[in-house]
């Protein structure tokens, strides 16, 4: 999370501790951590966590795009969404439990109607993703493992060229995602 007014992003671990990039890291100051919100979470992998005089302090820390793990990432796993849960309401109303069933029931037909699926990135990172794209990334999972194997058994020769469309298309993924590409591409 970034703050406003100069102040430094504040992170939460999985632990669920709040803690700050230490001042000295090249990337204290940097505001590439505020993202929009449509985009989820900035994640960040760091080395260790420091504890200074009031605040605990991540070191040695960068950002990874969730695309980047989600294909290099050692195990995948697909899970449906989690049921929809009933809203807040007064139990004791029954007009109010009518309605917050209502709600839930809608919810709950939305979600089954997007398609969607929650994939799951070493069994603990999870996205929401649509069950259409769930099978390209298997497939480009499959293809950019091949054309590693290849460049390392084969340094010197060229990859097939279903391969370097996989790798084609990581570099376009991430180039995407990291903002090189013009925004109207």
């Amino acid at each position: 999370q970034s703050a406003g007014g100069g102040q430094k992003a504040t992170l939460a671990t999985l632990r669920g501790e709040n803690v700050k990039i230490h001042p000295h890291s090249v990337n204290c100051k940097a505001h590439a951590l505020a993202n929009d919100a449509r985009d989820g979470p900035t994640l960040v992998c760091y080395d260790d966590i420091t504890r200074g005089e009031s605040q605990m302090y991540v070191r040695e820390c960068t950002t990874v795009a969730a695309p980047a793990l989600v294909l290099v990432t050692g195990n995948l796993a697909v899970e449906p969404l989690p049921p929809c849960s009933m809203p807040d309401h007064d139990e004791s109303d029954p007009v109010a439990v009518r309605e917050a069933e209502e709600t839930r029931r809608d919810a709950q037909a939305a979600q089954d109607a997007s398609q969607c699926a929650v994939l799951v990135c070493d069994d603990w990172l999870r996205f929401r993703v649509p069950l259409t794209v769930l099978s390209q990334i298997a497939c480009l999972r499959i293809r950019l493992a091949k054309a590693f194997a290849a460049k390392t058994q084969r340094p010197h020769e060229a990859l097939a060229p279903d391969l370097a469309d996989a790798l084609g298309a990581v570099a376009t993924v991430l180039a995407h995602d990291g903002g090189a590409a013009a925004a109207g591409d």
